[in-house]
């Protein structure tokens, strides 16, 4: 009777935390739905943050399925759980080192008008992303004499000689 009781109040307390991160996710969504209104296309920061949250989102939805799993069957857990879960958080560590290279052939580049894509996003690039970008544009002429960039930061170190 304990063991049903507590299993109870697991599946009670799991279905409110879903209902509340949903709802947090959906406002979320909202805010992001207003900014996709008033701008065509994303800007390198928002598509990074998007992709992040998304693969996020992705290990938070397997970390429960096994959750939800190991409360109806114990301890044993399906493999495929495991390896997916492992899948996504490689997956949400890649999606945070995303760089606006990968911005520029990932995104920009699938765009239906290119031309009014990079127009629309020009204006929303900061200094140090107009900085990566020139640099992977440099070296895709370039590659055996040139690195591109990661950062602004290591376009100072690399001109200053350290």
């Amino acid at each position: 009777m304990k063991k049903l009781y507590v299993t109870g109040i697991c599946t009670l307390m799991l279905a409110a935390l879903l209902f509340y991160s949903n709802q947090s996710f959906a406002s979320v969504s909202q805010v992001q739905a207003q900014k996709t209104e008033n701008s065509e296309f994303k800007s390198y920061r928002e598509w990074k943050i998007q992709m992040v949250d998304a693969a996020e989102q992705r290990v938070l939805k397997v970390k429960l399925s096994m959750e939800q799993q190991r409360q109806v069957s114990g301890a044993n857990i399906d493999p495929n759980l495991k390896n997916q879960l492992s899948k996504e958080q490689l997956q949400a560590s890649i999606a945070g080192e995303l760089s606006i290279n990968d911005y520029f052939v990932g995104y920009l580049n699938k765009q239906m008008n290119l031309q009014s894509a990079i127009k629309n996003v020009s204006g929303k690039l900061s200094s140090e992303e107009v900085a990566e970008l020139m640099s992977a544009y440099a070296y895709s002429f370039n590659k055996v004499t040139l690195q591109p960039l990661k950062s602004a930061s290591d376009a100072a170190s690399k001109v200053l000689g350290e």
